[in-house]
């Protein structure tokens, strides 16, 4: 792949990333994103409206980090400009998975994330909200990569839409984001367990 060894590794880790991530019902077969460095300058990323769970290396697109050209494949998400913009500016980012869950998107600004485990705990992750903005815009990916780049947010939900999640590698990527969808998830057990013991009726 355009003369860049590490392409077909990583491309083939991204496909495999996918089918993972479809098989867990966090994306849907056209939904979602993945990207990942492939050099300095290059990143490459999942393609726009092709069927995620049967990507193949070729299927992927690669793209010009600075100006967004695509080199070789084909259209690449419709998000590639939220996945450019962290690129640009955090030069730790390795890889960006957007997964769209079930539990984070809806829940965000509904409850807090209370149920954070030993593994969030230890890394210390940040979760930051961002409200509903239209997927796929500029404003989006200005957002999404002041939050990465200025507030040190490492995942990122987007009010009924998704989570964002950006590694220093496209495993660590993918754990940040199924990471933030438990958390919602546990936190929402939290919250009805506590709602049952508020309205518990008293034994006669």
């Amino acid at each position: 792949m355009i003369g860049e060894p590490a392409a077909d590794h990583i491309g083939r880790s991204v496909c495999r990333a996918f089918q993972l991530l479809y098989l867990k019902g966090l994306v849907t077969p056209l939904a979602g994103n993945i990207s990942a460095r492939i050099s300095d300058r290059l990143v490459i990323a999942t393609p726009s409206r092709k069927l995620k769970f049967s990507l193949e290396p070729d299927d992927l697109a690669i793209v010009d980090i600075e100006s967004g050209e695509v080199l070789k494949g084909p259209r690449p998400t419709s998000e590639i400009r939220m996945h450019l913009g962290i690129y640009r500016c955090c030069r730790e980012a390795r890889a960006v998975v957007h997964i769209h869950g079930v539990y984070a998107p809806i829940l965000a600004g509904v409850i807090e994330p209370r149920a954070m485990d030993t593994e969030a705990k230890r890394i210390g992750l940040k979760i930051c909200v961002l409200p509903e903005l239209e997927p796929g815009s500029e404003e989006l990916a200005q957002r999404v990569s002041r939050a990465v780049c200025e507030e040190g947010c490492r995942a990122i939900v987007l009010a009924n839409h998704g989570i964002v999640a950006v590694g220093k590698s496209l495993e660590e990527a993918l754990e940040l984001a199924e990471l933030v969808e438990l958390v919602y998830r546990r936190s929402l057990v939290i919250e009805a367990i506590h709602s049952l013991g508020r309205h518990r009726v008293a034994e006669p």
